[in-house]
């Protein structure tokens, strides 16, 4: 009983230290290190995707369900992988839901020329067609980068539990608004040192940014503009990737 007691004990350190490690890495970069995680998990799930998950069972009811992806990750899509696969699955989803577009037709049809009686059932079946033919459910990506977020978000809350972690935390630039608060809903009573540390980095992001905001309209008053201009002339791109996570325009 104490061996596996051990073993268990054992398995769950190398686990927490492997977890560690993994945050450590992500705060050595400059921007968000849960939306980090996630654009490199999304680059091998993209990998991965057109390698083997496109033709496994549940990912082709998702996109078939959703029309394919959403707009963000249509435009990936479109730019990746190879022309067979995506052939294959907008193929399908067309020959899925063409036969439902078929039977509204006809439905429609069939309303026109009904009397009023008939109209009733034909308005139930017409109304239940276009319910199951729209676009429903989650892009496929979007669900799989949910759930990287949400398990980077846990990782980050129990790293910070160590001093090493602590200290790189507090020189990195926090998190982008979005993940702040997805950390925020996970308020424990364990967790309340680490969401303090987390909170503090985040006001001191934003003060920083709002320095350079008030930078910028200071030079823009025409006592200061023959002053240097630097960074406070791309403070709104900071402030884009700090609120909005990795969404960011061209620059």
């Amino acid at each position: 009983m104490s061996s596996k007691r051990d073993e268990k004990e054992g398995l769950k350190s190398r686990l927490n230290k492997t977890k560690i490690i993994e945050v450590k890495r992500l705060l050595q970069h400059e921007g968000c290190p849960i939306c980090r995680a996630c654009d490199e998990y999304l680059e091998r799930s993209l990998f991965w995707f057109f390698a083997e998950a496109y033709g496994e069972g549940v990912a082709v009811s998702r996109y078939i369900d959703r029309w394919g992806f959403c707009e963000k990750h249509t435009k990936m899509v479109a730019k990746s992988g190879p022309k067979w696969q995506k052939t294959v699955i907008y193929s399908w989803i067309l020959n899925a839901k063409l036969p439902e577009i078929q039977v509204l037709h006809k439905l429609l049809e069939a309303y026109t020329e009904s009397n009023f009686v008939k109209r009733i059932a034909v308005l139930k079946e017409l109304k239940n067609t276009i319910s199951k033919a729209r676009p429903r459910g989650g892009c496929y990506f979007c669900e799989t980068i949910a759930q990287t977020a949400s398990s980077y978000v846990h990782s980050l809350l129990d790293a910070l539990a160590y001093q090493e972690v602590q200290n790189l935390y507090r020189k990195s630039t926090g998190l982008c608004i979005p993940h702040f608060f997805q950390v925020l809903e996970l308020f424990h009573e364990n967790y309340v040192q680490q969401l303090k540390i987390i909170v503090e980095v985040q006001i001191e992001q934003l003060n920083r940014l709002k320095y350079d905001f008030d930078e910028f309209f200071r030079k823009e008053d025409y006592r200061f503009s023959n002053e240097p201009k630097d960074k406070e002339q791309f403070a709104w791109i900071r402030a884009i990737k700090l609120f909005m996570g990795n969404t960011c325009p061209e620059d």
